[in-house]
């Protein structure tokens, strides 16, 4: 449980989860929307969010990569 928060303590995991909460994004969309985040920093920002919640990039972070 400790390690879910300090993830989405985390400044970028903030902005992920507070942009796609409304709706889906692409990744090319979420990095837009992101000032100052690399492409780097937002692939492992999902990846963690992703491995930690054990969520599905489609169902439960909402984004795509256009590889799908």
């Amino acid at each position: 449980m400790r390690q879910i928060l300090d993830r989405i303590a985390d400044k970028w995991s903030l902005l992920v989860i507070a942009l796609l909460e409304k709706r889906t994004l692409r990744f090319t969309e979420l990095r837009k929307r992101i000032d100052g985040i690399s492409q780097r920093m937002l692939t492992t920002t999902l990846r963690q969010l992703e491995h930690e919640a054990g969520a599905d990039r489609a169902d439960s972070l909402s984004y795509c990569s256009a590889k799908g």
